[in-house]
């Protein structure tokens, strides 16, 4: 006997055909940001939303010197193999962290905007700036699957979409990399991380994820998608899992590097 789909299944299916006609339709000849008309964007051409020059350069300048284990700017000439100032102290289940820039300034505007309901064409143009930036890098970690941390089911329904899935789905695209949307999940629903001290973030997340075993992740090389990371807290809870569940690796990949521990990245910055 067939299946019947269910309420949350066609909600999903529903929601997944709307975004893809807002980014065709709505979307595809203007900047997401500043919804200026892009002047050089030719008709037939389907790549999805990209911000234009002036909004690119405003929301994310090159960084020059990155710290190589957790992302964040760091000066010249510093070894960082090891960590730098922001993260040589913290434990990581991950291998590394890669970031587009700081949490701060018109990125960190454009890290709150892609979270509400109707931010998933600024994530996309978002994470094609990303690709732009640090396809070599991006190439290099020789991954083999992408995944998204994920949102709970009561904060995906209050929110609409998850800016992670938007921006896994954007980076597998351009890496030639399967998408793994439901290896991972977050099956307990927790506060914000935005309203902890250090300690609770550490406590609050425990548990909360749960990857999926499946033949297919066992050995593989994960990039683990979000859009910020601060204390480095949700991006190693969803590691661990993984790792638990048998991947060999698993490397970050994030918007915006928020530093400090008490940093916020609102509405839930890891």
């Amino acid at each position: 006997m067939p299946r019947l789909p269910t309420i949350a299944g066609y909600l999903r299916t529903s929601a997944r055909s709307i975004w893809r006609a807002g980014v065709d339709f709505i979307y595809e000849r203007s900047c997401p940001s500043c919804h200026r008309e892009l002047p050089d964007v030719d008709p037939a051409d389907r790549g999805g939303p990209r911000l234009c020059d002036p909004c690119a350069a405003e929301l994310a300048p090159p960084v020059q010197y990155a710290c190589d284990r957790c992302g964040a700017p760091v000066g010249p000439y510093l070894d960082t193999s090891d960590g730098c100032i922001h993260c040589r102290q913290e434990s990581f289940a991950f291998n590394r962290a890669i970031a587009l820039g700081a949490y701060d300034g018109a990125l960190r505007l454009a890290a709150l905007a892609i979270k509400q309901p109707d931010g998933a064409p600024l994530a996309a143009a978002v994470a094609d700036l990303f690709w732009q930036r640090s396809e070599l890098e991006l190439r290099n970690l020789v991954a083999d699957v992408v995944v998204a941390v994920p949102h709970h089911w009561i904060v995906r329904l209050a929110r609409g979409h998850n800016p992670a899935e938007t921006l896994a789905a954007v980076l597998a695209s351009r890496l030639g990399l399967p998408f793994a949307r439901r290896w991972l999940r977050k099956i307990r629903h927790t506060p914000s991380q935005t309203s902890l001290t250090y300690t609770e973030r550490r406590a609050n997340l425990r548990g909360a994820f749960r990857a999926q075993r499946t033949r297919r992740l066992a050995g593989r090389r994960v990039l683990l998608v979000d859009d910020v990371l601060t204390t480095g807290t949700t991006a190693h809870r969803a590691t661990r899992e993984l790792l638990k569940a048998g991947a060999a690796a698993v490397v970050v990949a994030v918007v915006a590097r928020g530093i400090g521990r008490a940093g916020g990245g609102g509405g839930g910055a890891p």
